[in-house]
């Protein structure tokens, strides 16, 4: 398999969205985001979500603050490209430009791919993916065989991506904390010690704005 197959895959029509959707009118940054996220993959998130008792409207917390909000750009899927993760990865004694540039999805795609001529595992395993940005080094909590299938599966469908981010919450033992709405428990285990105090704020944050949602009648249902 080379690079090229994750390029330009069609991504097909699926029913990932809910019932009935929301409208973002002038509401603020995290509503919006929500209404966004709920309207695009809602279907998939509710689904998921049900499979490890968790209700909507706390799954949706979580991908409201955790997730890239967006699984493909155009017909390829969303990637961030990690230099400090594939330097180890690099020929010995390799004194080049690290041509890795964050930024746009043509940047990325072009990092991605210069770094696959030195190593195509390597920079799958480097790279995030997708709408949860899951790490390629992630793959072991997800059901494939290894990194490529895992990536193969996330460029095909939003489903498979959706399906890995609560695989990783599984594996790392933070579901209850977001039942019991635990944000800081799940900010340190998810986000780092160092950053409990920046993303337990945010979760909590988008956890009342679905309260003054829900007051609305805006439900996640």
């Amino acid at each position: 398999m080379i690079l090229g197959d994750y390029i330009e895959i069609p991504q097909p029509i699926e029913l990932t969205t809910p019932p009935e959707k929301p409208v973002a009118a002038d509401w603020s940054p995290i509503v919006k985001r929500l209404v966004n996220l709920w309207n695009n993959y809602g279907g998939a998130i509710a689904e998921e979500a049900g499979k490890y008792g968790m209700l909507p409207r706390e799954a949706m917390t979580v991908f409201a603050v955790e997730t890239m909000g967006q699984a493909f750009d155009g017909n390829r899927i969303v990637i961030r490209v990690e230099s400090h993760i594939f330097r180890k990865y690099l020929p010995v004694g390799f004194t080049g430009p690290m041509l890795i540039i964050n930024g746009t999805q043509v940047r990325e795609w072009e990092s991605l791919s210069w770094a696959a001529k030195f190593n195509l595992d390597g920079a799958l395993l480097s790279a995030s993916w997708g709408l949860p940005q899951l790490m390629g080094f992630n793959w072991k909590v997800t059901p494939y065989k290894n990194v490529r299938e895992m990536v193969t599966a996330f460029c095909l469908s939003v489903r498979p991506q959706v399906a890995g981010f609560f695989q990783f919450c599984q594996a790392n033992n933070i579901i209850e904390a977001a039942i019991t709405h635990d944000w800081q428990h799940f900010a340190r285990i998810y986000n780092g010690i160092g950053n409990v105090p920046v993303y337990s704020n945010r979760l909590t944050e988008a956890a009342k704005a679905i309260d003054e949602m829900e007051k609305k009648g805006l439900r996640f249902v």
